[in-house]
């Protein structure tokens, strides 16, 4: 209604989760989520764009008469116009493989995850050594709704997580220290709470020992 010939409307929602431990102990865990609107349109063959993080209909509305007012004010710049490629309408839900939502576990089965990864790094006792483990645990949800006037809808979801176990060996007698990680044995990746399943992390912290 605003004068756009075509448009796109982009929901993100973006959750995420952080748990730490130090050797016996949480010294953090919470969550955190953001979320907005994303609208695109074509404007007499000109781009514009606007987003809100509000998603109050009103918003939204207002959000999209700013996206036609950046390509009515871009349009007076010239330039070559925006012409689309034809393409079929898009429709569906997908989301990245996992076999558990890591967000429908309870936070205490994560915690005593960690703490037992790092209990099992820190009980490898090595004579005149000191060891101090810490643990992390992230996983994030990234969630997009899309639509345009092309008539394309799309649910798309993005998991990603990563346990980590750290330790530190210290050597009081020298004075020196070395320092290890999971990290290379379990990456970060697009995946579910079944990155901790078969005692993965535990194996991984004794091996940094």
């Amino acid at each position: 209604g605003a004068g756009a010939s075509w448009a796109d409307v982009r929901f993100e929602r973006l959750s995420s989760q952080n748990i730490s431990v130090q050797d016996d102990h949480v010294t953090h865990a919470g969550d955190s989520q953001s979320f907005g609107v994303g609208i695109r349109v074509i404007v007499e063959g000109v781009w514009g764009f606007a987003a809100t993080w509000r998603t109050d209909r009103d918003s939204v509305v207002k959000a999209a008469r700013d996206a036609v007012a950046v390509a009515k004010a871009n349009h007076i710049l010239g330039g070559r116009k925006v012409v689309l490629a034809p393409v079929p309408k898009a429709t569906g839900h997908w989301s990245s493989p996992f076999e558990i939502d890591p967000f429908t576990v309870p936070l205490g089965d994560k915690v005593e995850a960690l703490l037992s990864a790092c209990h099992a790094a820190s009980s490898q006792k090595v004579p005149g050594i000191k060891l101090h483990v810490d643990g992390h645990l992230r996983f994030i949800s990234q969630e997009k709704t899309i639509g345009n006037t092309e008539g394309s809808y799309f649910v798309q979801r993005l998991l990603r997580g990563q346990p980590h176990i750290g330790v530190t060996v210290i050597d009081d007698q020298r004075g020196e220290f070395e320092q290890a990680s999971s990290d290379g044995m379990i990456p970060a990746a697009q995946v579910g709470y079944e990155c901790l399943k078969n005692h993965r992390l535990e194996e991984a912290g004794v091996r940094c020992v």
